[in-house]
């Protein structure tokens, strides 16, 4: 059930995703996840968001990621990190955007 809303002050999202046993693609139990991220402007142009999955069933986080975003309708630059309980990395992306808001390529 994804779900999303957003106004001038935030954005949020959520979803909720079931996964079945299939031992052959590694999956050994059922798995029941919860999705949710939140967006916050912070100045112009630029956005502070995290998001979290949890695992429903072993009542256990599985991934976190934060980060910030810099959008002038031009350029989009970014910046975050993602953990998960074994692991930890640093991300950065550059995007271009042509006139009509859509990526350059």
């Amino acid at each position: 059930f994804p779900t999303r809303r957003s106004s001038d002050l935030f954005s949020t999202a959520g979803s909720y995703v079931y996964i079945a046993k299939d031992p052959a693609s590694g999956t050994v139990d059922d798995q029941h996840e919860l999705y949710g991220s939140v967006g916050i402007p912070v100045a112009d142009y630029w956005k502070l968001s995290g998001d979290l999955t949890w695992n429903m069933a072993a009542n256990t986080w599985i991934k976190a990621d934060t980060g910030i975003t810099y959008d002038d309708g031009y350029l989009v630059l970014g910046a975050g990190t993602n953990f998960t309980p074994t692991s930890w990395g640093l991300g950065l992306s550059f995007r271009l955007k042509g006139p009509d808001g859509q990526p350059a390529f």
